[in-house]
């Protein structure tokens, strides 16, 4: 560019080289062509990366769709192999059927497609009620049966469940149909069934009903026999009535619940029932557990009988029996069993003198000898009677002149019943005994023989209960051992035998308060006497010694110490006359007469608490027998208050039981680990052991056991029993307790019978050379039978302790 600038007389200009302007536009031109590549490049990446998300797009979409159809193929097969019909509606039109249901009609696939909803429901109405009504989701679905229209026009039984759907947006229903025709035979036939099955039930003497489980346990069926039973006049209101209320006993409802629970069914068992009216009745039960799957109990099937009349004539059969087995071992008795000493006098002497001698002697009847120790004849009351006072002779003639002679003589190896023919036969009232070495010095008496033969367990039960006076009960304490002697030579069982003696020992107790209180002032408040140890427990034997105690009713803290000493001097009078009957005095003063042992169920509760939970072994050894309590008179209740709290106390006690145990495990069998017998010696005795101590390991087990196991028994093999049931002692472990039990008391009584026989007191020491091979054989098994019981006993409480 050139401009003149004339005033100064310049010329301007400006310019550009050409060369300069070249390169320029060239470096501009490669700048533009290497960023237009790299913009390239980069949509080439972009492009790449855009196709390459596509294609595992479509790969996904692919397999999705695969997989789509695959699960629609499969979701079709299972609604097209559905055992029900299955029918979509949305908007009230049918879009969906599966197979089913086309054949449970009859109809082709394309006839169907045609059809309403409507052409195939009979109850049209109600289908369209169940609809209209259903407007809230929770009321759906809805089942109902209802009737479908064949092809041929035949109505089809069938149930149908309706279910709201939502299905893309559309409100809709899916019915499933399933056929129930075949279900409504089986149901006709089983209500025919059940039908015919009421009216056999309601036709027997057996009571049949079902229960629902638990403590609020309510019968849901019972046929009329069970009504009856229970004396439900109202079937109606059955439903009202708890099964656990008619349980007589608190005892056998524990029972009965513990073994249902363990077993699961109870066979066959004998309970006394309270009806509906009051009355109490005995009844054999047995009861069935129904459970789910998961073994949990649903409700209870049970069998009841009235065996109320049946029971009292076994009872009276069984009495009947014994009292006849008792008389008819009896009468096979020796002679000697019941021949008495009677005294002598000689051939000359007067009849006033022997008359005189008779009486001082205390005899009915007199030998009469010409040398001595040579009896010729005999004189009697009868002789007397006959000869001298109805014919008025003179009483200073020789007995010679009245006398009975020759002399009716047996042998002392001869029944009771072959002397009491001979005398019915020769019409005589004594018969003279010939002794081994042929001395006669004894006679047997008709009346012995009859007053003898009647004193049955029944009969001395009568004579206690109106005997007058404590002589008359000495009398019949002393005729006890014959009584039992002859049970025991019958071959009746050793718990009966226990049980019996027991029994006389309750019922003189009772008879001595009854007599002791008439003489004494009322009692101040209700009280119990209660026995405790082997009459507590019912195993009573021929050694005899008291174990006793009072219960009386709680009094105020004022009028403590009066009551106390009232019923300490009431206990001072029954301890003395039970001495003085037969029954001693008990060598460690457990009776009622010690303060220690007459309490009132307050303090006896908190003597027994302190036993057990501050138990020692030392001490729970000396009140082992204290948990065997049983009433021999007076309140049963405050008897029972006690049991229960004692059974109450000791659960999961385990520092108690550990006690316990210790006490068991240290009573050891008289027997040395290679099988010999442990034998000690007295002054009276030598080689002798204590079979009392082996017995008492055994009565010790059932205890221990039965407190662990709340079983309220207090017989050794009433607890035994029940421990069995309940599944704490197994069949085997139950029959080795209770056949050495059994064993062991009957080789005891017979023991002390034979001492008795003898005229020495009894005892409980053995001495194992007096026995036979076999005793000897037996007894070493039972001692290492207990021995391993042992082992039982450590595992089940001395690892207890937590």
């Amino acid at each position: 560019y050139v401009k003149g600038f004339e005033n100064w007389g310049w010329v301007v200009g400006t310019g550009i080289y050409i060369e300069d302007v070249k390169e320029q536009i060239s470096k501009l031109t490669n700048r533009l062509l290497f960023i237009s590549l790299i913009i390239s490049g980069l949509v080439g990446l972009i492009l790449f990366y855009l196709v390459h998300v596509n294609l595992i797009t479509e790969r996904k979409r692919l397999n999705i769709s695969d997989k789509l159809n695959k699960a629609y193929d499969k979701y079709k097969t299972l609604v097209e192999a559905s055992t029900e019909g299955i029918v979509m509606i949305l908007e009230n039109e049918k879009v969906f059927y599966n197979l089913y249901i086309v054949n449970l009609l009859g109809y082709t696939d394309d006839e169907f497609k045609k059809m309403s909803i409507y052409d195939i429901l009979y109850e049209k109405e109600k289908f369209t009620e169940i609809l209209k009504n259903s407007e809230k989701e929770s009321e759906l679905p809805k089942n109902f049966d209802t009737e479908l229209i064949k092809k041929n026009g035949e109505l089809h039984e069938a149930f149908v469940s309706v279910s709201r759907i939502n299905f893309h947006g559309e409100e809709g229903f899916i019915l499933a149909v399933k056929d129930i025709s075949p279900n409504k035979d089986v149901e006709q036939e089983l209500d025919q069934n059940i039908e015919k099955f009421k009216a056999i039930t309601n036709n027997i003497d057996i009571g049949i009903f079902r229960t629902t489980i638990g403590r609020k346990g309510r019968f849901i069926e019972i046929n009329k026999s069970a009504a009856q039973i229970i004396a439900c006049s109202d079937l109606n209101n059955i439903h009202n009535i708890n099964i656990l209320d008619l349980f007589y006993s608190s005892d056998e409802k524990k029972e009965v619940n513990n073994l249902l629970r363990s077993k699961k069914n109870i066979n066959k068992q004998t309970i006394r029932i309270k009806r509906l009216d009051g009355t109490v009745i005995t009844a054999l039960i047995s009861l069935f557990l129904v459970t789910d799957e998961e073994g949990k109990g649903i409700f209870c099937d049970g069998i009841i009988q009235d065996i109320t009349i049946q029971k009292k004539i076994e009872n009276e059969k069984d009495s009947i029996i014994e009292e006849l087995m008792t008389a008819s071992m009896f009468m096979n008795q020796s002679v000697k069993t019941l021949s008495l000493k009677i005294p002598a006098c000689d051939i000359n002497t007067s009849v006033k003198s022997a008359v005189k001698l008779m009486v001082k002697k205390n005899a009915e009847a007199l030998l009469v000898y010409i040398k001595e120790d040579n009896p010729i004849g005999i004189l009697t009351n009868t002789d007397l009677g006959e000869r001298i006072i109805s014919r008025n002779l003179d009483p200073e003639l020789p007995v010679a002149r009245i006398m009975s002679s020759p002399l009716i003589i047996l042998p002392e190896s001869a029944v009771l019943f072959e002397a009491l023919l001979i005398m019915r036969e020769k019409d005589v009232s004594h018969i003279c005994v010939e002794k081994a070495d042929g001395s006669i010095t004894e006679a047997v008496n008709i009346k012995e023989i009859a007053f003898a033969k009647y004193q049955t367990h029944t009969l001395l039960m009568q004579r206690i209960k109106i005997a007058n006076s404590y002589e008359d009960l000495k009398d019949i304490f002393n005729s006890i051992p014959v009584l039992l002697r002859t049970l025991i030579q019958s071959g009746a069982k050793t718990d009966v035998i226990t049980r019996i003696n027991s029994n006389f020992s309750d019922e003189i107790s009772k008879r001595i308060l009854d007599m002791a209180l008439q003489d004494y002032e009322k009692p101040p408040v209700d009280f119990a006497f209660v026995t405790l140890g082997s009459v507590g427990r019912g195993e009573q034997t021929f050694l005899t010694d008291q174990d006793n105690a009072i219960i009386y009713d709680d009094v105020e803290p004022e009028k403590e110490i009066k009551v106390k000493a009232y019923f300490i001097k009431l206990a001072g009078i029954l301890n003395k006359k039970l001495h003085e009957v037969g029954y001693n005095y008990c060598k460690g003063d457990v009776m009622a007469r010690n303060p220690k042992w007459c309490l009132s169920v307050s303090d006896w509760k908190k003597q027994f608490k302190t036993w057990v939970v501050k138990s020692n072994p030392k001490d729970l050894l000396e009140v082992n027998i204290f948990f065997d309590i049983r009433n021999s008179g007076r309140s049963v209740d405050l008897t029972r208050i006690l049991q229960d709290y004692i059974y109450d106390l000791v659960k999961n006690e385990d520092l108690f039981f550990y006690h316990l145990a210790d006490n068991v495990l240290a009573i050891k069998p008289p027997i040395t680990f290679f099988g010999n017998f442990i034998v000690e010696s007295t002054k009276e005795n030598k080689s002798v052991f204590d079979i009392k101590n082996v017995i008492m390991l055994i009565t010790s087990i059932a205890r221990l056991y039965a407190l662990k196991n709340n079983v309220r028994e207090t017989n050794t093999l009433r607890r035994l029993k029940k421990l069995n049931i309940i599944g704490v002692l197994t069949d085997d472990q139950y029959n080795m307790l209770s056949k050495n039990f059994n064993y062991l008391m009957l080789m005891r009584l017979n023991h002390q019978l034979e001492a008795i026989n003898v005229h020495k007191d009894p005892n409980n020491l053995i001495n194992p050379k007096h026995l036979t091979d076999l005793e000897r054989t037996t007894l070493k098994k039972i001692f290492s039978q207990l021995s391993d019981f042992h082992t039982k006993i450590s595992l089940d409480f001395k690892g207890s302790i937590k």
